[in-house]
């Protein structure tokens, strides 16, 4: 305590202020986890994007099949009390308005055709991104606890049983158990190279 105290770390004053910092970055740095971690809602956001502007084109495609349809229903009614002419030119805009209608059907299913491939490559992507992310989790966890001594390791399985049930002491519980493994390294840091 004295190599502390001559050493500056502060006054407990300081240290409680300390580790209200330290607890409130904790929280930033686990929601941020938390967020970049959460791929499956970022992908199924873009998935939900493509599909609304697949949707989209398809409408305006039907609606302009649709009025392309009108106007020649239009000009069939007005060709039946003309010539045999009209009646041909009225034939022939049903007929290229049919044609636009196959196309627009041909489109849209190869459009919809390229939204399932895009969304079967997103699905890939997503799920080797998932991958990697929890072998990097897995990863860091093995780390953690490697480096972690027994003491802290019973304090944190402590806090984690209590903060299933309890949320928030969980957060809180991390908090001071990151800043207690901070302020242990320092202590023994000092210690040993302070000499």
């Amino acid at each position: 305590m004295s190599e502390r105290t001559a050493a500056g770390a502060g006054t407990p004053e300081q240290l409680r202020r300390d580790i209200e910092r330290t607890r409130g970055e904790l929280g930033a740095t686990v929601e941020e986890l938390a967020a970049k971690a959460d791929v499956k809602s970022r992908a199924r956001e873009r998935m939900a994007g493509v599909r609304t502007r697949m949707k989209e084109r398809t409408e305006r495609m039907k609606g302009k099949a649709q009025a392309l349809q009108g106007k020649a229903s239009e000009a069939k009614a007005g060709a039946k009390g003309k010539t045999a002419g009209a009646r041909e030119q009225a034939g022939a805009k049903m007929q290229q308005a049919g044609e636009l209608k196959d196309q627009v059907a041909h489109q849209a299913g190869e459009l919809k055709t390229q939204a399932m491939e895009k969304a079967a490559q997103a699905g890939g992507r997503i799920k080797d991104v998932t991958t990697q992310a929890q072998g990097r989790a897995t990863d860091a966890a093995h780390r953690v606890q490697e480096n972690t001594p027994q003491p802290v390791l019973d304090v944190a399985a402590s806090v984690a049983r209590t903060g299933r049930r309890h949320r928030p002491v969980l957060l809180i519980g991390a908090g001071t158990l990151l800043v207690v493994s901070v302020l242990r390294k320092r202590r023994n840091g000092r210690g040993r190279h302070g000499r």
